[in-house]
């Protein structure tokens, strides 16, 4: 029997379930369709091994909308936890605060590779004419050649799998912008100079990882009359009038057919190009959802009988001679994550295409890679790792190729012009590499837009702004 729903919603992560729960709120029954059998959340559950709590890619709970951090608090309230941020890099056997801080890099980079590493970004600044349009571009112009082939050139190419020199500039404009060189040595000054910014200093997280809030969530728009089924995979979209037609299906293989006027997607948008129905699109357009891609993530947990590892909550390695990219300590995220303080839970993360070689080895060589890696870095000794255990998350980081901008453009007026009503939500959904309260903000600016009947555009969201994690010191406080 087809069912008829004013909303329905592709996916559950945080964009999903912050346009059910806004619009169950304004008293309408959304349908959300989670993939996940188990559990909410997407890339922002937290996982669960032996009582052992897992977050997926490390999220700090800070924004500078306060809408979102009322949000937060009116869902958990004393169940967040403040947190100061420890955050280093690891290069070179020495460990570096990140973000870099000009006293003590140059301190233990000592004199000579001090003033190298200066001269260069003098070098290249003067040598420096071209149009920044790619990721290395925009390195070496804002650090210098040398302190981007030391601290930004191996980690990041591990990330991406591609070449700096093959990334757009944009990735950089959105995630790391108003970091430099220069923004990093003012920063020792004894006096403000200007409108110094930095990185935040502390920040909020749940006592049991950021699926606690978002299990939360689920619960908040079940009581209010909204519907968030798991484990239904969406397999056609098609438009008839006025109205979309949703075929999605179970695990168990039965399909469901329901319609609605109003279609929020926040599934990877690669993905959304492939279930519309649509026998008249262009190849040109067909070609660009094809082209789009996505980083998978693939975290080996190690359970490690030492209760103090390190103090970060993650430390990012800048070694060419390991292959893990972070390596993330829980109980430094929350104390509540381990189950037993004599034990320590290590998530080492990699970064692959999913299906490639190294995403399907067995999980007992992933097991025996990250052992041999952790050794080889001091971290621990594979004596005293008494568990492990493997979690893989497809599609976690959209890329950002040197033509993808034009590709979404082309993508986004096909679909303004054919399937009007039809929304596209969240980091996947839209193919930006935003931040869970940019994600939140284009679901609200969504939901504006079916309340109020006028166009608020998502696509927009984080375009231009400032870099998620920077904030002036005028506005610091905000965060305190």
């Amino acid at each position: 029997m087809k069912q008829y729903y004013e909303e329905i919603i592709i996916g559950a992560g945080p964009a999903g379930l912050y346009a059910a729960y806004l619009l169950a709120k304004e008293g309408r029954r959304p349908l959300v369709l989670e993939m996940n059998p188990i559990q909410v959340g997407g890339i922002s559950r937290t996982e669960s091994y032996k009582g052992f709590l897992v977050d997926i890619g490390g999220h700090r709970f800070f924004s500078k909308y306060d809408f979102v951090n009322n949000f937060w608090k009116n869902i958990l309230g004393d169940e967040f936890l403040t947190r100061a941020r420890i955050s280093r890099i690891f290069y070179n056997g020495k460990y570096y605060p990140y973000p870099l801080k000009a006293f003590i890099t140059f301190k233990n980079l000592g004199l000579k590779k001090t003033i190298s590493c200066i001269f260069s970004y003098i070098f290249s600044n003067l040598k420096f004419t071209k149009k920044v349009e790619t990721l290395e571009d925009w390195f070496v112009k804002k650090f210098g050649k040398e302190i981007y082939s030391m601290f930004f050139k191996t980690y990041t190419e591990k990330i991406w799998g591609i070449k700096c020199s093959e990334l757009s500039s944009s990735w950089a404009d959105q995630r790391i912008k108003g970091m430099s060189l220069i923004a990093a040595a003012l920063k020792m000054l004894p006096f403000k100079f200007g409108t110094v910014k930095s990185m935040i200093e502390e920040f909020k997280y749940p006592r049991k990882g950021p699926g606690q809030l978002w299990e939360k969530v689920q619960e908040e728009i079940n009581q209010m009359e909204g519907n968030v089924l798991l484990g239904q995979k969406v397999v056609g979209v098609k438009k008839i009038g006025e109205l979309y037609q949703v075929r999605y299906v179970n695990s168990e293989g039965i399909e469901t057919i329901c319609s609605c006027r109003n279609l929020i997607s926040s599934t990877p948008l690669s993905l959304l190009g492939k279930i519309i129905e649509d026998p008249k699109r262009s190849s040109q357009v067909q070609n660009a959802f094809n082209s789009l891609k996505y980083r998978s993530h693939l975290l080996v947990g190690l359970i490690v009988e030492d209760r103090d590892l390190f103090k970060d909550q993650w430390i990012y390695i800048h070694d060419s001679k390991v292959k893990v990219s972070r390596i993330q300590n829980y109980k430094n995220w929350s104390p509540h994550m381990s189950p037993n303080d004599a034990y320590t839970c290590l998530g080492l993360e990699y970064f692959c295409n999913e299906n490639d070689s190294f995403w399907n080895l067995d999980d007992s060589i992933l097991k025996n890679i990250a052992l041999k890696e952790i050794e080889i870095l001091g971290l621990s000794k594979k004596q005293f790792v008494f568990d492990s255990f493997v979690i893989r998350q497809p599609k976690a980081y959209p890329i950002y190729s040197d033509s993808h901008e034009e590709k979404i453009k082309l993508i986004k007026k096909y679909l303004d012009i054919n399937f009007q009503n039809l929304f596209c939500v969240g980091r996947a959904g839209l193919h930006k590499y935003n931040n869970q309260d940019h994600s939140m903000l284009t679901s609200h600016l969504t939901v504006k837009s079916i309340l109020e009947e006028d166009v608020y555009d998502a696509w927009e969201v984080n375009q231009d702004s400032e870099y998620h994690e920077e904030v002036s010191e005028k506005s610091l406080n905000q965060y305190n």
